[in-house]
């Protein structure tokens, strides 16, 4: 092979290289979305559908589904389809809330064949409220395979801190990261900033995550 051949070899491969980065862009880490949860679980959710209703937030697994009635400081309810289901649940932990001094059951409940959810759920006996504590955790960190419904009624499901309304497949790693199963979806947080989902490098691999548009 002469020199100029040898270069010209040497020029195609870095050309090539430019391009297959150039396919998958690094994203800087402040353009990455990051979930930060107020309530952080001990595990995440699992195979379920999230939906808010204009009557609560709707949690469906492979055989149970779940309504969460906005709470009360005189109540909490959850609605059970179908109505005759049994729900079993193992509790994690007992955390006491400094705020208020109240405390609650961080659970895990069975939603159906390979379909979990954590959350946070009153002391049994408690006659006393504190609502901020309560609900479902779909969203908890490590969550995986949770499809976000939106209902016409409402517009919008709120997950991970974001405001959806277009239907997707997210899951949310342990470090709080959003992934999504498909490019273009749009959510906006808190502020106002708007989210949508692409494909970047993450850790060195390819992924297509919630970041800054």
């Amino acid at each position: 092979m002469s020199k100029k051949q040898g270069l010209l070899s040497i020029w195609t491969v870095l050309f090539l290289m430019v391009l297959v980065v150039g396919c998958t862009k690094g994203i800087a880490p402040e353009d990455m979305y990051r979930y930060s949860p107020e309530y952080p679980q001990d595990s995440g959710a699992k195979n379920v559908t999230v939906e808010q209703t204009p009557g609560g937030i709707r949690v469906s697994g492979s055989g149970v589904s779940l309504l969460f009635v906005p709470p009360t400081r005189s109540s909490f309810k959850v609605d059970v389809e179908p109505e005759d289901a049994s729900i079993q649940y193992q509790v994690g932990k007992i955390p006491l809330d400094s705020s208020t001094g109240a405390m609650y059951m961080q659970i895990v409940m069975t939603l159906g064949e390979d379909s979990s959810l954590p959350a946070q759920i009153p002391m049994q006996g408690a006659t006393i409220f504190t609502p901020k504590l309560y609900g479902p955790f779909p969203d908890a960190l490590g969550s995986q395979d949770i499809t976000v419904k939106i209902n016409e009624q409402v517009g919008h499901t709120r997950f991970a801190g974001l405001e959806f309304r277009q239907e997707a497949v997210l899951g949310v790693w342990e470090d709080g990261i959003v992934e999504v199963d498909r490019e273009g979806v749009e959510a906006s947080d808190e502020s106002g900033t708007v989210w949508i989902s692409k494909e970047a490098k993450v850790e060195g691999a390819d992924a297509i995550i919630m970041i800054r548009k």
